[in-house]
């Protein structure tokens, strides 16, 4: 099995509720799990992937009106 990583999808607050469920088909049909979704601080998905699957939603230019990152979920610190 391929290891997974954690990742969050964000959007601006005023993006569709359509481009938001076809970046969730976008997940699902690239292999990965949609794990949560929030519109705390704008639209957020977070979702599970292979780690060796590459994610376009920056390039994609169905999303990229929308898109403001698409990061790695974990921990942060500061010193």
């Amino acid at each position: 099995m391929t290891a997974e990583v954690k990742k969050i999808l964000t959007f601006s607050k005023d993006t569709p509720d359509d481009v938001v469920n076809k970046a969730k088909e976008k997940i699902k049909a690239s292999g990965g799990v949609v794990t949560n979704e929030t519109k705390l601080g704008g639209r957020m998905i977070m979702y599970t992937i292979s780690k060796d699957t590459i994610t376009t939603f920056s390039t994609d230019s169905e999303f990229n009106k929308h898109f403001v990152a698409d990061e790695f979920d974990g921990v942060v610190t500061t010193q």
